[in-house]
Formats: C-alpha cells, structure tokens, sequence
C-alpha cells in the first residue's frame, strides 16, 4: 500500500475559474429568494379587508377577520364545510348568492381568501333571521381594553358601549 499523499494533477480537464461571466450562464443556478417572496397579512381586524388575493397569518385570524366582516356589514355567513385547511361560507340571507372560499396555502399557516364569485350587496341583519356572529370570543375581544381601563364597567354599560360602537340594535 501507498501512503504517498496523491498530488493533483494538473490537467484534470477542469476549466472552472471563479467569478467569471461564464458563471452566470450555468442552467443550474438556484435562486434561494424563489418562492419566499414576503407575504403582507390583513392585521387591521377591526376593519379587514375581505377580498380574493388577501392573505391572513393563520386560520384563527381568517376567522376573526371575516366575523369582524360580517358584524360590520351587518350580515350572518355559515360556513357548514369549514375544515381545518378550507373555509367555504355563505350570506344566510335569503336570495343572496355572495360566497367565500378560502383555504390553508403550502407553508401549512398563512390562509389565503381565493374565490367571492359574487358581490355582496345585501347590508341587513333583518334580512336574516338570527344573526349569532358576535360570539362570546368577538365581545371579549372587544371589550378588554374597555375593562382594562375601568375594571369596575358592568355588564350594561358594556352591552351599551358595543351596539353604539357597532350600531347593534339585538342581543342574543
């Protein structure tokens, strides 16, 4: 056996030499900025923009911000085939064909809304008969700062600061 270090030789056949044009005509380059592009999720969700193209940062503030959505315009949206990675809903009012899809994109968090085949012109919860979007979790989100500031508000004078604020004339 020979323990002799094997030099190089010379004439490898390789040509490379750093940093040259040549570089940039290689077929195989890699772009690691590819598919990272920055993605600027809707934070406002006291007003959220709901719109197709429109991305949240994860499926509870998609939740959140189409609630948010529905008490604002005064309307009640089921959602009976939301999934853990989709969300189809629907306005409850009668006659109305506005719709929402939206679903969970490749990086398993961000959600993106991608279909509203039609608009929404419908713009009264009398037009439906129970609306429930004003949950326990949307009033808690709501009044936290309130009862941050004033510990000692009840519960009437909160119930009076939410529907002046968001002109809600029923409770449930």
């Amino acid at each position: 056996m020979d323990d002799e270090p094997v030099e190089p030789s010379s004439n490898t056949g390789f040509d490379y030499i750093p940093d040259t044009d040549e570089e940039d005509n290689d077929d195989c380059i890699v772009d690691d900025e590819k598919g990272c592009e920055v993605v600027e999720h809707i934070t406002d969700l006291e007003n959220p923009k709901i719109a197709v193209g429109v991305t949240f940062e994860d499926r509870e503030t998609f939740q959140r911000a189409i609630r948010q959505y529905a008490i604002l315009n005064e309307v009640e949206i089921a959602a009976p085939y939301n999934e853990a990675k989709r969300y189809r809903g629907f306005c409850k009012a009668k006659r109305c064909k506005w719709r929402i899809h939206a679903s969970q994109l490749q990086d398993e968090r961000t959600w993106m809304i991608k279909k509203m085949p039609n608009k929404h012109y419908c713009k009264s919860t009398s037009k439906v008969q129970s609306n429930c979007m004003a949950n326990q979790y949307w009033v808690r989100d709501r009044v936290i700062q309130w009862l941050r500031q004033d510990p000692t508000i009840g519960a009437s004078a909160l119930k009076k600061k939410l529907e002046e604020k968001y002109l809600m004339v029923e409770w449930r």
